[in-house]
């Protein structure tokens, strides 16, 4: 017994490595097509509900099952391709106006190491100098605000200036970058104005992402007579809204027209055209589909030839010009429809892709 006692090591075989074979199998990757996330937000979040929100807002084709791994990361796992890319380009999201920062995992990169710092951001350049707007300069701008990723090629116009979009990875450890200065000779210069769209809570004293004016680590430190706010709403673009769509249900005021006129016309409108859908009778030459206009009165109505059709995949309907009418009340010829090109989020276009984030006002109640 006491010679086999003598002989027992703690440690034996510990310290003799193993040899990894020449040929191995295919490796395979556990975290291909996954993202890492987290919300830069010390509050707790909850996470059925931040499940449950962000499942319905991407709407993946392809499914997403979401997990927490612990320490405030979060797997978002993809199975196909396309949804990832489509998460990724509508950056950034947001879930109660916290911002959700995303990494796409590499082979061979520990989930629960990898840094969670950088945002992807859309920013405009506003009062940049005619004959200034250049890619080497816009590279210049990008990098000064954070990490250049791309650019709207596209000169925007508004309000008789004109500014830049660019699309950068902001640190979310440093503060945001409001203005640049541009040397235009020996004695002058000019300021470039930065503004964020999307932009959410940010702090009026430090500049910093995530948290508010009233919990800034700087009031530990600093005298509150001696706050100064550096930072204000004037670096969060606005957000830019199209026209809302007219309702079909809303009448116009048809002033010496009894109810009984109104009603005769609407019914003869459904028969012509073989539903009672368009109550709306009495606008004039406001139906830009030509079904039905108003000329003189209730009485003289012009409608039109083209029928509603179902538009199937590959159809040419859109395409197809409309024929002019011989009248008093002509229909528009339209060609071609003009192409917009925008930089805008493909994932849901004329949307703010944040849950809570899209209201003008700065809040500093949470933290």
């Amino acid at each position: 017994m006491d010679a086999d006692l003598a002989s027992l090591s703690i440690d034996d075989g510990e310290e003799e490595a193993l040899e990894i074979p020449t040929e191995i199998g295919e490796v395979v990757d556990e975290y291909e097509l996954c993202l890492i996330g987290r919300f830069l937000t010390s509050s707790v979040i909850h996470f059925l509900a931040m499940r449950n929100t962000l499942v319905d807002l991407w709407r993946p084709l392809g499914g997403i099952s979401i997990t927490d791994l612990g320490e405030k990361r979060i797997c978002f796992r993809f199975y196909h391709e396309v949804d990832m890319l489509r998460v990724l380009e509508g950056c950034p999201w947001f879930f109660n106006n916290h911002l959700l920062i995303l990494h796409r995992i590499e082979k061979g990169e520990d989930p629960m190491l990898v840094s969670l710092d950088t945002a992807m951001f859309w920013v405009q350049v506003h009062d940049i100098p005619t004959g200034l707007i250049s890619e080497p300069m816009v590279r210049q701008f990008g990098n000064f605000i954070g990490q250049f990723l791309d650019y709207d090629s596209k000169l925007v116009l508004t309000s008789r200036r004109h500014f830049m979009r660019i699309k950068v990875a902001i640190n979310v450890n440093y503060s945001l970058k409001r203005k640049k200065k541009i040397g235009l000779g020996k004695d002058k210069s000019v300021y470039v104005q930065f503004q964020y769209e999307k932009l959410s809570l940010f702090c009026f004293i430090c500049g910093k992402l995530g948290h508010g004016e009233s919990y800034c680590p700087i009031r530990l430190s600093v005298d509150p007579k001696d706050i100064k706010f550096g930072w204000d709403l004037s670096i969060r673009a606005p957000v830019r809204r199209g026209p809302p769509a007219p309702s079909n249900w809303l009448r116009e005021e048809v002033t010496g027209t009894s109810l009984a006129e109104i009603n005769a016309v609407t019914q003869v409108h459904g028969q012509l055209r073989g539903t009672f859908k368009l109550p709306d009778v009495a606008r004039q030459s406001q139906n830009a589909r030509g079904h039905l206009y108003t000329s003189t009165g209730l009485g003289n109505l012009i409608t039109g030839t083209e029928e509603d059709e179902h538009m199937e995949p590959g159809s040419d309907a859109e395409d197809n010009p409309l024929s002019i009418q011989d009248g008093k009340k002509r229909q528009r010829v339209i060609g071609e429809a003009a192409s917009v090109s925008g930089n805008m989020d493909s994932a849901a276009p004329n949307k703010t892709h944040d849950i809570s984030a899209g209201s003008a006002c700065q809040g500093s109640r949470e933290p």
